[in-house]
């Protein structure tokens, strides 16, 4: 115990360090900044030994501007130890020197710079359309306030009126100031009344010059009348400033204030006997004191008929929603549909055939469904973040089933007439290793690299690539892009077999790692190895599938659309967008004219069907972006061969997913598309034998099922075989008896491959589509079954935009656009066309759930309609 005592009593004697008169104060420094330079100019002479010795290095500290505003306080040091003062030897003290002591509410000084704090200026922030500010905003710097201190000869520092310091302590006389110090107890800290400390400082527009206050004579104060109102957050006292009364209603103005960060919305002109027009500047008691300020603009209240008031209309205007026509009822027609809807305008989708679905079609033939289009459920979180952006849910839609086994793969057998030997890909990572391992050893842990290398480029590009619309291209490169851009530069320029064979030795390894190519309308000797990001869908995500079909996807896109209010009409044929010629070579859509000789007007036209046959074909040569001499060195992408058969039996050979390659794997694919760039039809020729792939929905959808694919005891098989890009394929009675051959034959391949007797005699009923339906049924270009293909110079930002670069008002969706083909492409491009008339050019995808009517906050509403068009409703 008696150890004890001298130690606390040294404690207490280095916490409550005394004072002496006379001695500057010195504003704290922050506490995350211990060892930032700072320049001191509050050094000052004193009479008496300082509480603490300076030091001329550990002194020279820059300090900041700007009033404290924190109410008193313990020590700003926040219980750091300081050293005692140390004395001098023998019985004469030291000579005092200056001496700084520090305060918990400072005045900040920066001398010899700009009055306006200067910081480095981040990206602009993200288009909030679902919450009450833009992401990543905040508030704006606080204007510094520049002060000239005065340095006495040896009587003490000469402080500027106003600025709080502490008085000496009891029984001492402050040097320099002469008589009437207050009495205070040893070691205590002085807290200064709140009446002394000055006002806040008011805000000033950015890059003013410094002002010092003048030291004898101060600038007179303008005159009520000559007060200029400023806009928001550039000018007058801050609200809760020190010395500063409060408004009676300013805590209801702040929570009233419109804090969303968008475009601001002015609100119509409405009549209020009670408190005036809302949209009429409305004077605040604070805006008395010191530079005027504009009035707080307020979140609009809710309209008679869901109108919501648009800015910069004159008084007793309202507006109406934007008129959209889309062209095209397929998966992006729909999804732009729904989220322009959602936006508050008015949508009406055009679709030339009876039924909605496009390329991703259904069929129904003698009690048998097929899917016509995509048969894989990839990229999952796609779906989520589209049904959330309209406030729902997936799985209030789809009825998802993971496969297991994803797919099961048949490769080409060694001997005629063989079996091949097939190979599953599990939903389990462990087992997918034993299994790469038996092929060849040390494969299981090489694959294990590859998919997490797929894994991170995956992300990457979900983060920074697919969700921007290249209108400001910078906005991609982040710091995690530039920290990968050697690696994104070597996966650009080799191709994705290159890849796959410095993975893995054995060939078929490498057909694992290099088929998702075929999806992109490509072949893995064409496609950059930058595109390997898709094993990561199936070693890592694993592959699912709606019951009832894929067509499900579309009926509930399609409802999703309806419940928003969009108009969905069928059986009609648009022949041209209408265009107007307007200011330097530009035109602007105003609508689009039907077969039939109707003109439907819109303000924008979304464009969803195939690229070559609008720029083609429903727009004028003058307004085309790619006329047709542009598209003769462009690759089309591969074709299909698609055989829609109905099996008497069932064929547990094959599972829900059958893929099957051939040995030959360059010779197949050069068949298809040739060794040139275009595609040059005279070098393309049918491939035989042919990889292709199976898809047997009756494996998951069965008799059981709510929607069976096929009656009882039979399955059915959808059967696509890569196919070169020919629309005379099929265009003729010749050319289709030469297809239905084809067909058996392919039939009879997979019968003998996977091991199933006399396949091509079980069929019951079965209908062939080569690509000559495609074009003809579908105007894709050159009989295409996807969409442009997918290499270097096809792809990202060398793809074609979501925008025209000739004609205001005309918008791209879908295959034929950024970011690609596939259905979660197609879902992402409906997007990136709601991003365009936002204005919004970040590279993440917009927050979900969207607010209703959030098109009227967009950064460019001329977008959104011609300028001197008559003002118009939106609905809220």
């Amino acid at each position: 115990m008696s150890g004890e005592g001298p130690r606390r009593r040294e404690t207490g004697r280095r916490r409550g360090r005394r004072e002496r008169p006379g001695t500057a104060v010195r504003p704290d420094r922050r506490a995350h900044e211990p060892g930032r330079d700072r320049v001191l100019l509050d050094l000052v002479r004193a009479r008496c030994a300082p509480a603490r010795r300076s030091h001329p290095g550990r002194d020279r500290r820059r300090l900041r501007a700007r009033a404290h505003r924190r109410r008193g306080g313990r020590h700003a040091s926040r219980g750091r130890r300081r050293r005692p003062p140390r004395r001098a030897r023998g019985g004469d003290r030291a000579r005092p020197r200056p001496g700084v002591v520090d305060q918990p509410r400072r005045p900040l000084v920066r001398p010899r710079r700009a009055a306006v704090r200067v910081r480095a200026r981040r990206g602009r922030p993200v288009l909030r359309v679902d919450a009450d500010r833009p992401h990543g905003a905040r508030p704006r710097p606080r204007e510094l306030r520049a002060l000239r201190l005065r340095l006495g000869g040896g009587r003490g520092a000469h402080v500027p009126r106003g600025l709080p310091q502490r008085a000496p302590p009891a029984g001492r006389a402050a040097a320099g100031r002469g008589p009437g110090a207050r009495a205070r107890s040893a070691g205590a800290r002085s807290r200064v009344p709140e009446d002394q400390l000055p006002p806040r400082p008011a805000h000033r527009p950015r890059g003013a010059g410094a002002r010092l206050p003048a030291r004898r004579r101060p600038r007179p104060p303008t005159p009520p009348r000559r007060r200029r109102v400023l806009p928001r957050g550039r000018g007058g006292p801050r609200r809760g400033a020190r010395g500063a009364p409060r408004a009676p209603g300013a805590a209801a103005d702040r929570r009233r204030g419109d804090r969303r960060g968008l475009r601001a919305v002015a609100r119509p002109p409405r009549g209020d006997a009670a408190g005036g027009h809302p949209a009429r500047p409305r004077a605040h008691p604070r805006h008395r004191q010191g530079r005027a300020r504009g009035p707080r603009r307020r979140r609009p209240a809710p309209r008679p008929g869901g109108v919501l008031p648009v800015r910069g209309l004159a008084e007793g205007a309202r507006v109406r929603a934007p008129r959209v026509v889309v062209v095209g009822g397929g998966i992006s027609g729909l999804a732009t549909a729904a989220l322009l809807a959602r936006g508050g305008a008015r949508v009406t989708v055009l679709e030339r055939h009876d039924t909605l679905g496009g390329r991703a079609g259904t069929l129904e033939l003698d009690g048998f469904r097929f899917d016509t289009g995509p048969s894989w459920y990839f990229m999952p979180e796609v779906f989520e973040h589209f049904f959330a952006l309209l406030g729902a849910r997936v799985e209030d839609h789809l009825d998802l089933v993971p496969l297991d086994p994803a797919y099961r793969v048949f490769f080409e057998p060694d001997e005629d007439g063989g079996v091949a030997s097939p190979f599953e890909l599990s939903a389990s990572p462990g087992v997918n290793r034993a299994r790469f391992d038996a092929v060849e050893p040390g494969a299981g842990d090489r694959m294990a690299a590859y998919a997490a290398e797929a894994s991170e480029a995956y992300g990457l590009a979900l983060d920074h690539f697919l969700y921007t619309t290249f209108e400001r291209p910078d906005r991609a490169l982040s710091p995690a892009v530039l920290r990968r851009l050697p690696r994104l530069t070597t996966l650009l320029r080799e191709p994705l077999a290159d890849r796959a064979a410095r993975t893995v030795e054995d060939p078929r390894l490498r057909q694992l790692l290099g088929y998702h190519a075929v999806f992109l309308g490509s072949s893995p000797y064409r496609a950059p190895a930058l595109y390997s990001l898709m094993s990561h869908l199936d070693l890592v995500d694993g592959v699912q599938y709606p019951r009832g079909g894929m067509h499900t996807l579309i009926e509930a896109v399609a409802s999703l659309a309806r419940d928003e209010g969009a108009e969905l009409r069928t059986g009609v044929d648009v022949a041209a967008i209408e265009v107007v010629a307007g200011a330097r070579r530009r035109g602007r859509a105003t609508g689009v004219r039907l077969a039939s000789g109707e003109v439907v007007a819109a303000d924008v036209v979304v464009s969803a069907a195939d690229r070559h046959h609008i720029e083609t074909a429903l727009l004028d040569p003058q307004w085309a972006d790619l006329p047709a001499a542009a598209w003769e060195d462009k690759g089309p992408g591969i074709s299909a061969l698609l055989v829609l058969a109905g099996v008497r039996g069932e064929l547990p050979e094959l599972a829900h997913h059958s893929l099957f390659f051939t040995r030959d794997w360059p010779a197949n694919f050069d068949a298809v598309l040739g060794t040139d760039r275009r595609s040059d039809p005279a070098g393309l020729r049918v491939p035989d034998p042919a990889s292709l792939y199976v898809s047997r929905t009756s494996a998951t959808d069965g008799p059981s099922s709510d929607r069976p694919a096929a009656p009882p005891g039979h399955e059915n098989l959808f059967v696509l075989v890569p196919f070169p890009p020919d629309p005379t394929l099929g265009a003729d009675d010749p050319s289709r008896r030469t297809l239905e051959a084809l067909a058996d034959r392919y039939l009879a391949q997979v019968g003998r491959w996977a091991g199933i007797d006399d396949l091509p005699g079980r069929v019951v009923t079965r209908r062939v589509l080569g690509p000559a339906h495609f074009a003809t049924e579908l105007s894709a270009w050159r009989g295409g079954a996807l969409g442009m293909e997918h290499t270097l110079r096809q792809s990202a930002l060398w793809r074609p935009g979501t925008a025209s670069r000739r004609v205001d008002g005309l918008y791209h969706a879908g295959g034929g656009t950024i970011p690609g083909v596939g259905l979660p492409m197609c879902l992402i491009s409906a997007e990136l066309v709601a991003k365009r008339l936002l204005g919004e050019t970040s590279s993440r995808p917009l927050p979900a759930p969207l607010r209703t009517g959030y098109l009227a906050a967009s950064r460019r509403p001329e977008r959104l309609g011609p300028a001197d068009r008559r003002p118009v409703e939106v609905r809220r």
